[in-house]
């Protein structure tokens, strides 16, 4: 074994063996990272995932925007409600898989949703039918929940990582949408984020899931963090920029839909 293999193995073998490391390495280098780069979805180029952040929140502000207010809007995947404060005029619900402080509605993989028959005007749902075992249900319960001339807003990841919790089913174009909601009207459908911005998700993301996996990798991102979140700025900056450049509408970071049902009153 190599001087630097030796020292790697018996650094390893003494961070195992001590709780520090799990606080003061995780959490407060978390934290000065969340503090420095944002949070999602609200980051900015020093953290890894802006370049998906950045078309996430371009698309959330967009839309939510043209919702009248006072509207009722079903947050489907709602998780921690990172919308909602877009527009607080909006009377929002939440559904999601488990409970949690914006979820109003505890579902059931299997069975229908716990929500009555054409009581929403809206549906908004990003990043979260990639999680989805059966998406033709998953929208069958959209049109069966939403008033006449209801709307889903979505949108799905197309080039993206592998990411589990809950499981990763599938990755979206934009003619698969228009078949998963062929029994609606389709207004807008299309591509979020191009090649650039594919390319820095995918290549920090892999950076980011090696560096996880390692106690050693994740002791010197620590030690180097001004190092790592500048080389997330260019990287970003630099790769993002390409999306000027492509017009090829083939590698899309997302893709996404507005439709409107075709339900009778």
């Amino acid at each position: 074994m190599s001087r630097f293999g030796r020292y790697q193995y018996n650094l390893k073998r003494f961070l195992g063996k001590t709780k520090w490391y799990s606080f003061f390495c995780l959490r407060i280098r978390d934290r000065a990272i969340d503090v420095i780069a944002g949070t999602h979805p609200n980051t900015n180029p020093f953290h890894h995932q802006w370049a998906m952040n950045r078309q996430l929140i371009s698309f959330a502000k967009r839309y939510l925007s043209r919702i009248p207010e006072g509207s009722s809007v079903l947050d489907v995947g709602v998780g921690s409600a990172p919308y909602w404060y877009l527009r607080p005029d909006l009377t929002w619900s939440g559904l999601d898989v488990s409970q949690g402080k914006y979820v109003d509605y505890v579902i059931d993989k299997d069975k229908s949703w716990p929500v009555p028959d054409k009581s929403f005007d809206f549906v908004f749902c990003t990043q979260v039918l990639e999680h989805v075992e059966r998406p033709e249900f998953t929208v069958s319960e959209m049109e069966r929940i939403l008033k006449p001339g209801g709307v889903v807003i979505l949108n799905a990841p197309f080039l993206y990582p592998f990411h589990g919790m809950p499981e990763d089913q599938a990755r979206y174009t934009t003619s698969q949408l228009q078949f998963l909601f062929r029994n609606f009207n389709v207004t807008e459908c299309g591509n979020l984020g191009g090649v650039g911005s594919s390319m820095a998700t995918i290549y920090l993301n892999f950076i980011n899931y090696k560096i996880s996996g390692s106690i050693f990798l994740q002791l010197i991102k620590l030690m180097f963090l001004p190092v790592w979140l500048l080389g997330n700025g260019i990287t970003n900056l630099v790769l993002v920029s390409l999306d000027k450049f492509d017009n090829t509408n083939s590698f899309p970071l997302n893709t996404y839909l507005l439709a409107t049902t075709r339900q009778k009153p």
